[in-house]
């Protein structure tokens, strides 16, 4: 794969300013990083994200950005491979979790078709999401069982381009947390990502 951080001239396709990222939820991700990677290579990849070794320990509290976590994401990927870093991707959600309230859904009219209000749910599920890691995940469906979802920020693929989709470790995510904040299973496959020049990272879903 053909992917180079971009870091003289940000791409015009992502934001200015990168989000911030809760290092909460970083710290959550190393733990899991470490079933994947060697703490050798750990360290590698949090030192070129510039991130301080002290979010291993939890003895600092460095400010972080979704560019700095994006270029650990891809250093993670690029070391693991694309399959072990959607596995990677399902399991540093499921340890992340338990920091994300659960909330209900009001009861919604009998009108509505089965398959609109699990999507309302996968909407609701990612409105969550958002306030936790400051992502803009916005969901669109298209009646039946087909749906949509993009996301703007570049979580995991800021400052980077080429001409592969680069989004592996939130693809599966994303996947996780559609199943355990809503309950919908949904099979997720990335269409369209920033780091290939798209407005906006995509992910066509259909329920499975």
């Amino acid at each position: 794969m053909t992917l180079v951080k971009k870091s003289a001239q940000l791409p015009k396709n992502y934001p200015a300013v990168p989000a911030r990222y809760p290092l909460a939820m970083f710290r959550l991700q190393l733990e899991t990083a470490s079933r994947y990677l060697y703490e050798g290579e750990v360290k590698e990849a949090l030192t070129t994200a510039m991130i301080p070794l002290d979010a291993l320990t939890g003895a600092g509290d460095p400010a972080l950005n979704v560019a700095q976590v994006a270029c650990f994401m891809q250093e993670l990927r690029s070391t693991i491979g694309a399959e072990k870093a959607l596995l990677f991707g399902r399991d540093a959600f499921a340890k992340t979790a338990p920091l994300i309230p659960k909330s209900t859904l009001p009861p919604l009219p009998r009108a509505v078709s089965t398959s609109d209000k699990l999507f309302l749910r996968v909407r609701e599920a990612m409105a969550l999401l958002n306030k936790q890691i400051g992502s803009n995940f916005i969901v669109k469906w298209h009646g039946g069982v087909e749906s949509d979802i993009f996301e703007d920020s570049g979580q995991h693929c800021y400052g980077y381009i080429g001409k592969e989709l680069a989004c592996t470790t939130l693809t599966g995510y994303l996947q996780e947390a559609i199943t355990q904040l809503s309950g919908v299973k949904m099979t997720i496959i990335e269409s369209e990502c920033m780091a290939t020049g798209a407005l906006a990272c995509r992910w066509h879903c259909q329920l499975a």
